[in-house]
């Protein structure tokens, strides 16, 4: 709050004074409360732009300024007469004003440090996330969608046929795969179509590993796709080749 009270016995925060007043630090009848609300009026009013939030906080120290004052010089009484007023002895009993004081103290001090920590942060230099590129050949999307299309085409195919019995002693090896299409693939440098690595003996394993060989070398960029104008096939062309 940037309203600073001016009186014989303190200058300062609003904020401050109720804390020294709350402790006892400053005597609770020198402090005029008419004159700090008639001195926060005049600031108040001499604002170019009315800080409605500062309005508002003004009159709820204001009244906790008077709750405070009204305690402190209030006598306390051991006994009360039983036709008193039930809620200020409730109030008085259980200490609901020192109570809610600190409550207010204490969501003061949160919001103080909160502040601090916005400022601190603000002054802070972050370094902006780290973009990592991952290289994409052009058209390798496009190209990967076209096979997809091309090879439900061939999974039909084999799925007609019985599936052949064949012994592997020796399981698959995707590099040992790509390493086998790109030896056929330089062997043809007008390139091979696609179903051309699909023969009629495969069987299912044989053209789904086959299959994921052909899609790692399109994604490294190693091979691309084309289509057969007279056939309407895929064509896959060893990139140097293009």
């Amino acid at each position: 709050m940037k309203y600073q009270v001016q009186l014989d016995v303190y200058e300062g925060p609003l904020d401050l004074l109720l804390r020294s007043l709350n402790n006892e630090e400053i005597p609770a009848g020198e402090i005029p409360v008419c004159t700090i609300i008639d001195q926060f009026i005049d600031y108040y009013m001499g604002i170019a732009f009315s800080d409605l939030e500062e309005g508002s906080r003004f009159l709820v120290l204001a009244a906790t300024l008077l709750a405070v004052k009204a305690r402190l010089l209030l006598p306390r009484h051991e006994e009360e007469d039983e036709e008193s007023d039930p809620l200020l002895d409730q109030d008085d009993e259980d200490g609901l004003l020192e109570t809610d004081f600190e409550e207010y103290l204490a969501f003061q001090d949160a919001a103080i440090t909160l502040e601090e920590r916005a400022r601190e942060w603000m002054m802070v230099y972050r370094r902006p996330p780290i973009k990592v590129k991952v290289p994409e050949q052009k058209g390798a999307r496009d190209d990967v969608s076209r096979l997809l299309e091309a090879f439900q085409g061939i999974i039909e195919r084999i799925s007609k046929l019985p599936e052949p019995y064949m012994v592997k002693s020796v399981p698959y090896d995707l590099d040992d795969l790509m390493n086998d299409v790109l030896a056929m693939i330089k062997s043809r440098p007008e390139g091979i179509h696609f179903s051309d690595f699909f023969p009629v003996t495969y069987g299912r394993d044989d053209v789904i590993f086959t299959f994921l060989a052909v899609l790692e070398l399109v994604y490294e960029g190693e091979i691309i796709v084309r289509e057969d104008l007279k056939t309407d096939e895929l064509l896959l062309i060893l990139k140097e080749n293009v």
